[in-house]
């Protein structure tokens, strides 16, 4: 074999190598985490007064998120109505309360 082939096989070699070690450190293989936990839901259900249509609520418990979502009769679709992250709404209640109490 002429040292160009032995090199070209050397180089072949490398990164493959580099190939498997970045495939091991994969999320599917357990090498980096994701930071976002499994969701455990919750679906809430009511009636809007105003257009008479129903609006479902989404609540993530595990993310503490939440989605509602409104059922638009005319194109049988839900229409995203807002997003609410609890736990920054959660913070910035208690920091108007501590503001109050002053």
């Amino acid at each position: 074999m002429s040292s160009l082939g032995r090199s070209l096989l050397a180089v072949n070699v490398v990164l493959l190598a580099a190939l498997l070690l970045l495939q091991l450190e994969s999320p599917a293989r357990g090498g980096a985490v994701d930071p976002r936990a499994r969701g455990s839901y919750l679906m809430v259900t009511t009636t809007m007064e105003a257009g008479n249509s129903e609006v479902l609520y989404l609540i993530d418990d595990a993310n503490r998120e939440m989605v509602a979502l409104r059922w638009d009769q005319v194109s049988n679709a839900f229409i995203g109505l807002g997003y609410r992250d609890i736990d920054r709404d959660t913070k910035q209640l208690g920091t108007k309360a501590t503001e109050v109490g002053r």
